[in-house]
């Protein structure tokens, strides 16, 4: 593939703006897993700290009292028992929602788009979603972690209930009620196990997924200079307007030379045009330039019969320090002055 068509410049920020507008942004699913998990384990320990003991007192109590339930009986532990059960499963159902949430929004920074859910013609080819599944890059990189991960939780998990074998074995002389409870705490702090190894995995696949994004927002040379043409407009028209530009106020400057009263130069790189009018408190600069500005100066001077002095060291500083518009400053006025009075005295007259 040539260069020109290779994708090997950065995403310019349009370009990052483009896919997330778009909704194609980094995000792992394993980050969202790990916080669930994570979540959960905290909701299900709080619940269990208090939804359990309520719901354990509310059974014993229950229990307690089997013959004197009546038919209608049962309807009168139904509310504690309710109760009870909501305070022990809504706390992990909360904390798994406000996980979920929490981790989608913080990889998306708020970012909410139905757009990645929009049917495209490409998501119905059935070999082209074979071929992602099966034979592409990506699906060999996320096999091996799938199975990187289930091969390790399989051995940590196996390791820890070979640790707890002996006081699982002794659970046969405990009450249903112990059971429960024991079987909670192993499961709790098999998760806290578990966790620093998912959210390694998370980290990996977070960077991972980044990283494809990344490759596929890079750009060929071509889309970014197509890219440059439409946000600053082509570079030829920008440079013909630029050069037009400078013709127009070249040519408006130009106009002023017919009305000065006398073109200092340096004999070939500088001329400036000065005028002077008893309502003015100083001469002033009308047009100046170098080279070919110079050149047009001189040129249209000698075509309005304005009069063309050569003092080289005057021209040089009026051209350094004084703007077109601009009053001829103090310390130029001796030289300046000496200049008008000799295009006068060649006129025979005093400025109007």
């Amino acid at each position: 593939m040539s260069d020109k068509h290779s994708r090997t410049e950065k995403p310019t920020s349009r370009q990052r703006d483009k896919f997330r507008e778009e909704g194609q942004i980094a995000v792992s699913r394993d980050v969202i897993s790990i916080s669930v998990l994570l979540a959960s384990t905290i909701g299900l320990y709080l619940g269990f700290s208090r939804g359990g003991q309520q719901l354990l007192d509310v059974t014993r109590a229950m229990l307690g009292k089997l013959e004197q339930i009546t038919p209608a009986g049962p309807l009168v532990w139904l509310l504690p028992l309710l109760v009870a059960g909501a305070m022990l499963l809504v706390p992990p159902a909360l904390a798994s929602t406000v996980g979920a949430l929490t981790s989608g929004f913080a990889q998306t920074r708020g970012l909410f788009s139905f757009k990645p859910m929009a049917p495209k013609p490409d998501r119905f080819n059935p070999l082209k979603r074979l071929k992602q599944m099966f034979f592409s890059r990506q699906a060999a990189v996320s096999l091996l972690q799938s199975t990187g991960k289930v091969s390790l939780i399989a051995a940590l998990t196996y390791q820890y209930f070979w640790q707890q074998l002996h006081a699982l074995a002794q659970l046969g002389d405990k009450t249903p009620f112990d059971i429960l409870l024991h079987i909670g705490s192993v499961s709790l702090a098999l998760a806290l196990r578990i966790v620093p190894l998912l959210a390694l995995f998370a980290v990996v696949d977070y960077l991972l997924t980044r990283h494809r994004l990344e490759e596929q927002m890079k750009m060929t040379k071509q889309e970014v200079k197509d890219e440059h043409r439409q946000h600053d407009g082509d570079p030829e028209v920008r440079r013909r307007q630029r050069g037009r530009a400078r013709e127009m106020a070249q040519n408006r400057m130009l106009a002023q030379v017919r009305k000065a009263d006398a073109v200092v130069v340096n004999p070939t790189h500088f001329a400036v045009a000065l005028r002077y009018d008893m309502r003015m408190a100083a001469p002033h600069v009308c047009a100046k330039g170098e080279d070919e500005v110079a050149a047009a100066i001189r040129s249209t001077a000698r075509r309005f019969q304005v009069p063309v002095i050569h003092n080289p060291p005057l021209a040089r500083r009026l051209y350094a320090q004084v703007k077109v518009g601009q009053p001829i400053p103090a310390r130029l006025f001796a030289a300046v002055a000496e200049v008008l009075a000799h295009v006068y005295r060649l006129r025979g007259r005093l400025p109007t």
